[in-house]
């Protein structure tokens, strides 16, 4: 069957055309020589038809032109990589009236035209690509014996044909994808009835997501995101489809819904909370007394500073003098912009104070501090202690702008005993409640803190736990989101109409139903009625 000759010093096997084609299955191939080696299976072979047709006008030719070499890589055998050295005819078409002189013959039942790679070897690199990154699939297919590069493998993916039966397709999803995040996109369009992709477009423009819809007549429902870009693409491509939102966009819509009504009812969850407090709430940022005004003050802006209240006078002067505006900007070398502003006032302004925590509600701390004449970095320890989040630093630049001419003395006269702050604890956790992000977090996700381990409850989940339930306003917020998210997962028609009969007279104004529901749709559609019915959804 074989024998063993000797190459270069080296023992190689040879194979018989036989066992080759016992082994590769090819049909209408000859085999001329194969070799095997440490690494590699090295094979010669050539066509067994005599004659080839012209590609354009398809007539037989036995006239042989010349002859060149393919270098085809096959099936690995064994986990060596197989290399086919396929010996091409070029043949003459003898057909006068043919604009064709030269052609070569076409392996078809091995490889396609100008491809490098077997048929049979490019659909298995494709079938295990697919399912993998092009720079891991390049290490474990060469591992394999069919050595190609991560830019290789991806052409290989691109290349793939997806053959669907568009007209028989009536429902889809679609989705965007990037190539690279923050700078290409593409879009993915996705059998739901199936669940494998059947088109994958270069781009998530409208014109170009549009033309791709067309080609799918039949379709009754298309599952999206929110993307306007998708929705104007699916009335333009095939307008009679009924656009659905999927689980995830509408669980993130309700989130979103959500937050808005937090910021909205800020005060009145604010008021409910200060009534479970021992003490009342401190004043607002924009009444804090100084030193010498025990009356309220706006401290929304800094006092101006001596080159503003300069330029100010200046410019009301020169206007005074009826300089335009242009000549104001030329002779004080300041934009328009502020020579507008300055014409616009009365008297000069400072720049806005923009502080991230309230400092308001450690006033009586601070206030404390200061009638005992503590040291600032005292006065910060004790605010800390009480639930102040903030640096030094900060808490300095705040007692500067709100008590400017408060300054202690050095020596042991300014040390002085710490100051109380019992009694601030519950002022703690209304702090910890005045953020619209993290009310939406424990109000949404009930179980956010508890370890699924050990069941264990952080402190922050206890705390903020107790606030909801001291609150009426937010009892009812997670009521309506924790019984969305349980309708929206359990799949039934009957539920998903009784929740939205049961709130589509809500009272507030970002989760009120206004539109009545059909329970007559099936099953697959019932989730875009749900989502076309609920308030300020995408339009």
């Amino acid at each position: 069957m074989f024998k063993t000759v000797n190459k270069k010093k080296n023992t190689n096997i040879f194979l018989k055309d036989k066992i080759l084609r016992g082994v590769t299955g090819y049909k209408r191939i000859r085999f001329i020589e194969g070799y095997i080696d440490s690494e590699t299976v090295d094979v010669t072979a050539r066509l067994t038809l005599s004659y080839a047709r012209c590609p354009l006008c398809g007539m037989k030719s036995h006239s042989v032109h010349s002859t060149y070499e393919r270098q085809l890589m096959d099936l690995p055998i064994h986990g060596k990589r197989m290399n086919i050295r396929l010996l091409a005819r070029k043949f003459r078409c003898r057909n006068l009236k043919c604009r064709q002189i030269v052609f070569s013959e076409q392996p078809s039942e091995i490889a396609e035209r100008y491809s490098r790679k077997t048929i049979v070897a490019k659909s298995k690199l494709q079938a295990i690509l697919i399912e993998m990154s092009a720079t891991k699939g390049a290490v474990i297919v060469s591992s394999m014996g069919l050595s190609q590069s991560a830019s290789t493998c991806l052409r290989l993916i691109k290349s793939i044909e997806i053959k669907v039966d568009k007209a028989s397709i009536k429902h889809i999803c679609i989705d965007d994808f990037a190539y690279r995040k923050g700078t290409k996109y593409g879009t993915i369009i996705i059998d739901a009835d199936t669940r494998k992709t059947i088109a994958l477009i270069s781009s998530r423009e409208t014109d170009h997501v549009t033309a791709a819809l067309k080609a799918y007549p039949n379709v009754q429902t298309v599952s999206r995101d929110r993307s306007s870009a998708y929705a104007n693409a699916i009335k333009q491509g095939i307008p009679e489809a009924a656009q659905i939102a999927d689980k995830f966009h509408l669980v993130k819509n309700c989130g979103e819904h959500m937050e808005a009504q937090l910021k909205k009812s800020f005060n009145q969850i604010k008021d409910e909370l200060s009534k479970q407090i021992s003490e009342p709430l401190p004043p607002p940022v924009s009444s804090y007394p100084t030193m010498n005004n025990p009356e309220p003050v706006q401290l929304s802006r800094r006092p101006p500073s001596d080159k503003q209240r300069y330029l100010f006078e200046q410019v009301q002067k020169l206007n005074k003098e009826n300089y335009s505006e242009r000549e104001i900007v030329r002779h004080l070398h300041i934009s328009r912009c502020l020579v507008r502003k300055y014409l616009s006032l009365n008297e000069p302004q400072g720049h806005k104070i923009a502080f991230r925590n309230d400092y308001s509600l450690f006033l009586p701390i601070v206030q404390n501090g200061i009638h005992n004449k503590a040291r600032i970095s005292e006065i910060y320890r004790n605010t800390v202690n009480a639930g102040l989040c903030c640096s030094y630093i900060a808490f300095l630049n705040w007692m500067r702008t709100v008590f400017p001419e408060y300054k202690t003395f050095k020596g042991k006269a300014t040390r002085t005993s710490r100051v109380d702050s019992t009694g601030y604890d519950r002022t703690k956790s209304v702090l910890k409640a005045l953020s619209s992000y993290k009310l939406n977090i424990y109000i949404a996700n009930p179980e956010w803190g508890i370890n699924k381990k050990t069941g264990e409850c952080s402190k922050e989940n206890i705390q903020m736990n107790e606030i909801i339930q001291s609150s009426g306003t937010l009892l009812k917020l997670r009521e309506f989101c924790v019984s969305f998210k349980a309708v929206i997962a359990g799949n039934s028609i009957t539920d998903i109409v009784a929740w939205i009969e049961k709130y589509k007279n809500e009272s507030f104004a970002h989760l009120r139903m206004d539109i009545p529901v059909d329970s007559r749709p099936p099953i697959p559609v019932i989730l875009g009625h749900l989502v076309r019915d609920f308030v300020r959804r995408y339009n």
